[in-house]
């Protein structure tokens, strides 16, 4: 009996130290033990993913939220757009952006990460667009509708432009700068006469020779045909020269001008002034010959407009 008495207590401690090594070695204690030892994004979510329904959860959770700025600077390179941005970096921070999104619902920094990823989006999407010579029209429509005020909407609107006004040419004699230059003279009693060449359209300005070098007229001409710049008489003047392919009615020019050609500019003017008196006119043939009555020199679009 006295042996049979001992064995009565021993067996409930023995229950009982099984019962403190099963909780002491338990999978989800010992593991929420470590997510506050070690404190990291990697162990906590691992912890979440294993036990979601944990008594430790909260806790856990908490514990996640402490660890956002850490996330955000490894796995978004501190919010800073590469240099170059390839296809395999874009997978690499949506992946990591659906991965924050995750462990930080209502990040502190949802709002800056979400104008990074914004951004990434922007830039792949851009370089769907191509480039002059390779331009999608379906690609730059899809960016427009994405990023309608994104970072590269001029950019693509330029790129729209060299596929839509490719072969575009204006009226032979109209005058696209009127608004900027007002109309030519009806008659002014001489004349700039321009022959064009055979090869390029070409818009023809001409300027008084003085301290204001104001615009007397312009017109455009179409390859290889003519047309005239009516002048008041009496004063001196300078022609310049302007001459591509693709005329494009939205195209910044300097001094708030608007229209220009898309492919192959050229600028070039008549160093040498001349007097026009009444009566009298002035002849440009654009295409080289022998013995010609001018050398144009080059210029820049400055000194054009």
């Amino acid at each position: 009996m006295k042996n049979g008495g001992h064995i009565k207590y021993i067996i409930p401690i023995l229950i009982g130290l099984a019962g403190v090594i099963a909780f002491l070695f338990n999978d989800e204690w010992v593991s929420y033990q470590h997510c506050k030892i070690y404190d990291s994004y990697e162990r906590e979510l691992s912890f979440l993913t294993h036990y979601p329904k944990s008594q430790y959860a909260p806790e856990v959770r908490e514990l996640i939220k402490k660890n956002e700025k850490t996330f955000v600077d490894r796995n978004f390179n501190a919010l800073k757009m590469p240099s170059y941005l390839y296809d395999s970096n874009v997978n690499e921070y949506l992946s990591s952006y659906d991965e924050y999104l995750s462990i930080f619902p209502d990040g502190q920094l949802k709002g800056q990460v979400n104008h990074f990823i914004n951004d990434i989006k922007d830039e792949r999407d851009f370089k769907k667009v191509g480039r002059i010579g390779h331009v999608s029209v379906k690609a730059c429509d899809a960016y427009f509708e994405k990023h309608p005020y994104g970072l590269h909407v001029d950019e693509v609107v330029y790129l729209k432009a060299t596929v839509t006004y490719k072969e575009n040419s204006l009226r032979n004699g109209s005058q696209p700068y009127s608004i900027y230059y007002g109309s030519n003279v009806r008659s002014g009693g001489c004349r700039v006469v321009i022959k064009s060449s055979s090869n390029h359209d070409c818009i023809v300005t001409v300027k008084y020779n003085d301290a204001d070098g104001r615009v007397a007229g312009h017109v455009y001409v179409r390859r290889g045909d003519r047309a005239e710049i009516p002048l008041p008489s009496g004063r001196t003047y300078q022609v310049f020269f302007y001459s591509g392919e693709g005329w494009y009615p939205d195209k910044e020019m300097p001094k708030n001008v608007r229209g220009g050609f898309l492919f192959n500019e050229d600028f070039s003017y008549d160093k040498t002034a001349f007097y026009l008196d009444y009566g009298e006119s002035m002849e440009y043939t654009l295409t080289p010959t022998t013995n010609g009555n001018f050398t144009p020199s080059d210029t820049d679009q400055n000194s054009f407009f």
